[in-house]
């Protein structure tokens, strides 16, 4: 009857919520990271304010919270990156992100479209049809996806 005992179902558990938990965390504490960082240090801005307040929703200590505004002091700065695709039946992908490690970025974003079928593009294959506005990315016009696409599609060198 040995490990059969209230402790070991206790202890895995325990093990098993507390592994959720701190990936929950960790999303809180980098998603106040960018909401600060959006607000140049200010810790009164309403992002700060509501992602601090979904922080204590889920129970997230106030020492988490307080390391994760403090971080932003440590100088670390977030990059915009961003990422090309062509997808199915001639559409195309726009991926933006912000981060702090942008390898560990460019692997995950690169393993999500290897793992689907779709190659990284090299940059400027894709954004040639959109315009930046302030925080998106708009068609220019309606094309068609015949000759011009087609054409940087297939000298595609990934």
């Amino acid at each position: 009857m040995s490990g059969h005992n209230k402790w070991s179902k206790i202890k895995h558990k325990k093990q098993a919520t507390d592994s959720s938990r701190s990936k929950e965390f960790a999303k809180m504490a980098s998603c106040i990271k960018i909401e600060f960082q959006k607000s140049g240090g200010d810790a009164n801005s309403p992002g700060v304010k509501a992602a601090v307040k979904k922080a204590r929703s889920i129970n997230m200590p106030n020492i988490n919270i307080e390391k994760a505004l403090s971080s932003f002091f440590k100088k670390k700065e977030q990059e915009t990156l961003i990422y090309e695709s062509f997808g199915p039946s001639g559409s195309v992908f726009v991926v933006v992100c912000e981060s702090e490690n942008k390898n560990k970025t460019a692997s995950t974003i690169r393993h999500i479209f290897s793992k689907s079928g779709f190659p990284i593009t090299q940059p400027n294959s894709v954004l040639w049809m959109f315009e930046k506005s302030s925080s998106s990315f708009n068609p220019k016009d309606k094309i068609s996806l015949d000759e011009k696409s087609l054409e940087i599609f297939n000298n595609l060198k990934v």
